[in-house]
């Protein structure tokens, strides 16, 4: 492995340590192309009562999303993987219990290091 790589693995490691310690409010990552999860911090458990690892596998946008609020969310997210520039909106996410949760949320779009491009938001 060679110097770079194991900068940006120093570096991921230190952004996913930061992000597991938030307390009312989850980061995450998601494919640019596909709107797929692809990380998210724990903290969406506490907020929403969803485990992390499910987030993974699923459509968290269409699944966990209010309807109306689903094409915002798209919206936003595209507007950011175009323009490249950062974005926020409110919105709701139905939590694993049912309740209905406010969030804002802030998207950027992440640097680019060789593989998919990615975008990075913060809820809360």
């Amino acid at each position: 492995m060679g110097s770079a790589d194991r900068g940006r693995k120093t570096a991921r490691s230190r952004f996913e340590g930061l992000a597991d310690r938030l307390e009312r409010a989850f980061v995450w990552e998601v494919d640019a192309d596909t709107l797929q999860i692809t990380y998210v911090s724990p903290g969406i458990e506490t907020l929403l009562g969803i485990p992390p690892r499910h987030c993974l596998s699923i459509d968290f946008w269409a699944t966990c999303s209010r309807s109306d609020d689903v094409a915002v969310l798209k919206c936003m997210l595209d507007a950011v993987r175009v323009e490249r520039s950062m974005r926020s909106c409110q919105h709701r996410c139905v939590a694993g219990d049912g309740r209905e949760v406010w969030l804002h949320t802030i998207v950027w779009p992440a640097a680019a290091d060789g593989g998919a491009a990615k975008l990075e938001g913060v809820s809360r």
